[in-house]
């Protein structure tokens, strides 16, 4: 039935029932025939408003959602909708709404990164590439340095080598395709393990390297965590100036372990210690590493459930790889 002959439908029956009402009721009359009909004309009407009202409310509601739907700005934070009886429907679209704001905006930081690692890394290949060359043709034109031109192409052939090994293992991170052993092992043992890969790097910069506290085992992946130790060692080596100390110390709590590698650099300003862990982010430009170390680190501990806190004044600063029990 239409529903707008619904509350004539109504009023009708309800006149039609007095007029049997009436026919068998002894006390019949023309009042009370004209009371009932008042009261079905009333009823009617009343109905009829009721139903205005609910068919207004109904048509808000599809005007807010057609509205909304027309004017979705995907830059706004936040949509706001109106109560009505198409809530649950407004939720959905709300959430559905926000989920793609959140795949689009992850999608447009995703290519500015991607954008942004491309011209770094093309930046860090081109620069040793560029040096190739240029030795290439001074080894023409000055053969008596032949050596000494020889000895420089294989170290720009060697950071091309360092960077690409680095890139693998940071791919192999991001797609998760490393599954991380848990074995128990001297944290000890890996310090003095990356000690001696550093040695050359401390003896050129005449550095002292302490390591204090007593020795606890680490439950994990000692290649990875290795490669995390060796790189912030590496970062403390780097900042660290001639003839200073670096000092290693190992502290346990009941809730965590640490390793801290405390360094007496130039310090870590507030505003640049989130930007440490960026991808080929480095403090000093001049510096002869890719930005990647640090990173990667981070990217390891999070594996390891755990992660690495800086500590910094103009004294030096302290990076501390946590690992929760």
């Amino acid at each position: 039935m239409n529903k707008n002959y619904f509350p004539y439908f109504i009023g009708l029956f309800i006149f039609l029932s007095s007029l049997v009402i009436l026919l068998i009721s002894p006390r019949a009359d023309i009042k009370t025939l004209i009371f009932f009909l008042f009261l079905a004309l009333i009823t009617t009407l009343i109905i009829k408003i009721f139903l205005h009202k609910e068919e207004r409310k109904f048509q808000d509601s599809i005007d807010s959602l057609i509205n909304l739907l027309q004017s979705i700005d995907l830059k706004e934070d936040k949509v706001t909708l109106k109560n009505s009886y198409l809530g649950t429907l407004q939720d959905e679209i709300l959430k559905s709404i926000t989920e793609k704001k959140n795949s689009k905006d992850e999608a447009i930081n995703n290519k500015i990164l991607m954008k942004n690692y491309i011209e770094d890394i093309t930046h860090q290949i081109k620069t040793p590439l560029t040096g190739i060359l240029l030795l290439l043709d001074l080894t023409e034109a000055d053969p008596e340095n032949l050596k000494e031109y020889t000895e420089r192409i294989r170290n720009n052939i060697l950071r091309i080598t360092n960077l690409s090994d680095l890139l693998l293992k940071m791919s192999s991170l991001d797609a998760d395709i490393i599954k991380m052993e848990e074995k128990p092992f001297s944290a000890k043992a890996l310090i003095l393990d990356c000690e001696m890969n550093l040695e050359s790097l401390i003896k050129n910069k005449n550095l002292n390297l302490s390591i204090e506290g007593q020795g606890f085992e680490i439950i994990g992946d000692r290649r990875w965590i290795f490669e995390a130790i060796l790189n912030v060692l590496k970062n403390a080596i780097d900042i660290s100036p001639h003839n200073s100390m670096i000092v290693v110390k190992l502290q346990e709590s009941l809730i965590f372990k640490s390793i801290f590698i405390i360094d007496n650099g130039p310090g870590i300003a507030k505003e640049t210690k989130d930007k440490l862990f960026q991808r080929f982010y480095k403090l000093d430009t001049n510096s002869s590493g890719f930005g990647i170390g640090l990173p990667m680190a981070k990217r390891i501990m999070e594996k390891h459930d755990g992660d690495i806190l800086i500590q910094s004044d103009p004294r030096g600063s302290s990076f501390e790889l946590r690992f929760y029990k």
